[in-house]
Protein backbone atom coordinates (compact mmCIF):
# COMPACT_ATOMS: atom_id res chain seq x y z
CA UNK A 1 0.00 0.00 0.00
CA UNK A 2 1.90 3.20 -1.35
CA UNK A 3 1.35 6.48 1.22
CA UNK A 4 -1.67 7.77 -1.25
CA UNK A 5 -3.60 4.58 -0.39
CA UNK A 6 -3.08 2.28 -3.42
CA UNK A 7 -3.04 -1.21 -3.58
CA UNK A 8 -0.59 -2.47 -5.76
CA UNK A 9 -0.39 -6.24 -6.46
CA UNK A 10 2.40 -8.02 -6.71
CA UNK A 11 1.94 -12.09 -6.87
CA UNK A 12 -1.21 -14.28 -6.92
CA UNK A 13 -3.21 -14.60 -3.73
CA UNK A 14 -5.46 -13.56 -1.05
CA UNK A 15 -5.11 -10.73 1.31
CA UNK A 16 -7.23 -9.04 3.55
CA UNK A 17 -6.45 -5.30 3.60
CA UNK A 18 -7.92 -3.07 6.59
CA UNK A 19 -9.52 0.23 5.74
CA UNK A 20 -9.44 2.97 8.37
CA UNK A 21 -11.82 6.35 7.42
CA UNK A 22 -13.90 8.93 9.90
CA UNK A 23 -16.76 6.67 9.35
CA UNK A 24 -14.85 3.41 11.05
CA UNK A 25 -12.82 0.80 10.38
CA UNK A 26 -13.55 -2.11 7.71
CA UNK A 27 -11.74 -5.59 6.30
CA UNK A 28 -11.51 -5.72 2.39
CA UNK A 29 -10.47 -9.27 0.99
CA UNK A 30 -8.65 -8.83 -2.36
CA UNK A 31 -7.79 -11.95 -4.16
CA UNK A 32 -4.97 -11.88 -7.14
CA UNK A 33 -5.12 -14.06 -9.61
CA UNK A 34 -2.24 -15.07 -12.32
CA UNK A 35 -2.17 -14.19 -15.62
CA UNK A 36 -1.69 -17.45 -17.83
CA UNK A 37 -2.18 -18.06 -21.30
CA UNK A 38 -5.75 -20.16 -21.66
CA UNK A 39 -6.53 -19.18 -24.48
CA UNK A 40 -4.49 -20.50 -28.21
CA UNK A 41 -5.72 -18.55 -31.31
CA UNK A 42 -5.13 -18.84 -35.08
CA UNK A 43 -6.13 -17.08 -37.76
CA UNK A 44 -8.56 -19.58 -39.41
CA UNK A 45 -12.12 -19.85 -38.10
CA UNK A 46 -14.23 -22.49 -37.80
CA UNK A 47 -16.02 -23.57 -41.35
CA UNK A 48 -14.39 -20.97 -43.59
CA UNK A 49 -14.54 -22.23 -47.72
CA UNK A 50 -11.27 -22.30 -49.29
CA UNK A 51 -10.68 -23.35 -53.10
CA UNK A 52 -7.73 -25.68 -54.43
CA UNK A 53 -5.01 -23.63 -54.94
CA UNK A 54 -5.59 -21.04 -52.27
CA UNK A 55 -2.96 -20.06 -49.42
CA UNK A 56 -2.78 -18.57 -46.34
CA UNK A 57 0.20 -17.70 -44.03
CA UNK A 58 -0.94 -18.82 -40.60
CA UNK A 59 -1.19 -16.26 -37.21
CA UNK A 60 -0.64 -17.96 -34.11
CA UNK A 61 -1.58 -15.71 -30.70
CA UNK A 62 -1.65 -16.44 -27.66
CA UNK A 63 -4.08 -15.18 -25.36
CA UNK A 64 -4.14 -14.97 -21.49
CA UNK A 65 -6.82 -14.80 -19.56
CA UNK A 66 -7.02 -11.10 -18.46
CA UNK A 67 -7.95 -10.91 -22.54
CA UNK A 68 -3.79 -9.32 -23.45
CA UNK A 69 -1.85 -10.92 -25.84
CA UNK A 70 1.52 -12.44 -25.38
CA UNK A 71 4.37 -10.93 -27.21
CA UNK A 72 4.38 -12.66 -30.87
CA UNK A 73 8.06 -12.72 -30.70
CA UNK A 74 7.67 -15.31 -27.96
CA UNK A 75 4.96 -17.82 -29.45
CA UNK A 76 5.90 -21.14 -31.05
CA UNK A 77 3.40 -23.20 -32.49
CA UNK A 78 3.72 -26.72 -35.30
CA UNK A 79 0.63 -27.90 -36.73
CA UNK A 80 -1.04 -30.75 -37.84
CA UNK A 81 -3.70 -31.56 -40.76
CA UNK A 82 -6.55 -34.57 -40.64
CA UNK A 83 -5.79 -34.81 -44.13
CA UNK A 84 -2.37 -34.32 -45.95
CA UNK A 85 -4.66 -34.69 -49.41
CA UNK A 86 -6.41 -31.70 -48.81
CA UNK A 87 -4.47 -29.31 -47.15
CA UNK A 88 -0.75 -28.94 -47.05
CA UNK A 89 1.10 -27.01 -44.07
CA UNK A 90 4.66 -25.77 -45.10
CA UNK A 91 6.54 -23.17 -43.14
CA UNK A 92 3.45 -21.74 -41.43
CA UNK A 93 1.64 -21.38 -44.72
CA UNK A 94 -1.62 -23.49 -45.31
CA UNK A 95 -1.97 -24.74 -49.04
CA UNK A 96 -5.25 -26.24 -50.51
CA UNK A 97 -4.20 -28.91 -52.55
CA UNK A 98 -7.61 -30.91 -52.99
CA UNK A 99 -11.52 -30.82 -52.19
CA UNK A 100 -13.23 -32.25 -48.96
CA UNK A 101 -13.15 -30.89 -45.30
CA UNK A 102 -10.27 -30.87 -43.40
CA UNK A 103 -9.50 -30.49 -39.32
CA UNK A 104 -6.20 -27.95 -38.36
CA UNK A 105 -4.42 -28.28 -35.17
CA UNK A 106 -2.41 -25.60 -34.13
CA UNK A 107 -0.28 -26.59 -31.43
CA UNK A 108 0.48 -23.22 -29.82
CA UNK A 109 3.13 -22.84 -27.20
CA UNK A 110 3.79 -19.79 -24.99
CA UNK A 111 6.55 -19.46 -22.35
CA UNK A 112 6.59 -23.29 -21.76
CA UNK A 113 3.14 -23.72 -21.93
CA UNK A 114 1.61 -25.68 -25.50
CA UNK A 115 -2.28 -25.33 -25.89
CA UNK A 116 -4.03 -26.49 -28.71
CA UNK A 117 -6.82 -25.10 -31.36
CA UNK A 118 -8.59 -26.71 -33.63
CA UNK A 119 -10.69 -25.43 -36.79
CA UNK A 120 -12.57 -27.37 -39.49
CA UNK A 121 -12.37 -26.01 -42.96
CA UNK A 122 -13.62 -27.03 -46.18
CA UNK A 123 -11.65 -26.79 -49.71
CA UNK A 124 -13.72 -26.42 -52.75
CA UNK A 125 -12.08 -27.93 -56.04
CA UNK A 126 -11.16 -25.53 -58.51
CA UNK A 127 -12.66 -25.38 -61.83
CA UNK A 128 -10.86 -23.16 -64.33
CA UNK A 129 -12.56 -20.63 -66.01
CA UNK A 130 -13.88 -21.92 -69.58
CA UNK A 131 -12.27 -19.68 -72.49
CA UNK A 132 -14.65 -18.44 -74.74
CA UNK A 133 -13.98 -16.50 -77.84
CA UNK A 134 -16.11 -14.00 -79.50
CA UNK A 135 -16.51 -12.50 -82.93
CA UNK A 136 -17.79 -9.13 -82.82
CA UNK A 137 -17.79 -8.69 -86.04
CA UNK A 138 -19.82 -11.67 -87.02
CA UNK A 139 -23.31 -10.26 -87.17
CA UNK A 140 -25.51 -13.64 -86.97
CA UNK A 141 -25.22 -14.13 -83.84
CA UNK A 142 -26.58 -10.57 -82.62
CA UNK A 143 -29.11 -11.29 -80.41
CA UNK A 144 -26.45 -13.65 -78.56
CA UNK A 145 -24.01 -10.55 -78.43
CA UNK A 146 -26.89 -8.19 -76.79
CA UNK A 147 -27.12 -10.28 -74.03
CA UNK A 148 -23.77 -10.90 -73.25
CA UNK A 149 -23.23 -7.33 -73.35
CA UNK A 150 -26.11 -6.85 -70.95
CA UNK A 151 -24.66 -8.91 -68.65
CA UNK A 152 -20.99 -7.99 -68.72
CA UNK A 153 -22.19 -4.06 -68.37
CA UNK A 154 -24.52 -5.16 -64.76
CA UNK A 155 -21.16 -7.23 -63.63
CA UNK A 156 -19.24 -4.48 -64.22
Amino acid sequence: VSDKGEITAIAPGTVNVTVNSSLGTDVVTIKVEAITFTRPEINVEEGWIFTEGDTLVLEPRARFNNGDYADDSKVTSTYDRSDEDIMKIVDGKLRAVGAGSVAITAHITYDGITLDVTKNVYVNEYVPPVPFDVNFDDKSNIKELNELSKTLNYAI
